[in-house]
């Protein structure tokens, strides 16, 4: 794992961040641009909710920011994508990914829209957002936001 600079603010923020300036094409091959990744060894078991504030998201060409939990042997046991937005999309997008068989069900009522509702395959199933503010610079200009995630035996 490569880390990037991590910090706290004047505001008590933290603040975790990487080389963005740094002209890709001009690097050596095996050189990559550095990443910052958190990662909890803990273990959560259903009824567990998960609270991610955030004043800003990375966006732009190459930026892929997510946030998201996996289960113990992945992918056997699964991934949830609780934040998950690549290059330039103008929203965030949820993802279920399962073992095959596993359909999520359309007439849950639901504020996203369902972009594939098969879990078992490689995109899994998805909601995206339809807020122009879940991501990119609408994230940004409204402030951040607070996502909250709660593991359930009767669903997420």
């Amino acid at each position: 794992m490569s880390t990037g600079l991590a910090s706290v603010n004047e505001a008590g923020h933290a603040i975790m961040k990487v080389d963005n300036t740094t002209n890709i094409p001009s690097m050596p091959l095996n050189q990559k641009r550095n990443s910052v990744r958190i990662t909890s060894q803990d273990f959560y078991d259903y009824g567990s909710l998960w609270i991610i504030d955030l004043l800003h998201i990375p966006y732009g060409c190459s930026v892929w920011p997510a946030f998201w939990a996996k289960g113990s042997l992945w992918p056997n046991d699964g991934e949830i994508d609780i934040i998950e937005a690549i290059n330039n999309m103008d929203h965030n997008q949820m993802a279920l990914h399962t073992t095959t068989g596993c359909l999520h069900n359309a007439s849950i009522p639901q504020l996203g829209a369902n972009t594939n509702l098969d879990c078992g395959t490689g995109a899994g199933c998805v909601v995206a957002e339809t807020q122009p503010n879940s991501y990119n610079s609408g994230f940004a200009a409204a402030g951040g936001g607070v996502w909250a995630t709660q593991f359930d035996v009767s669903g997420i």
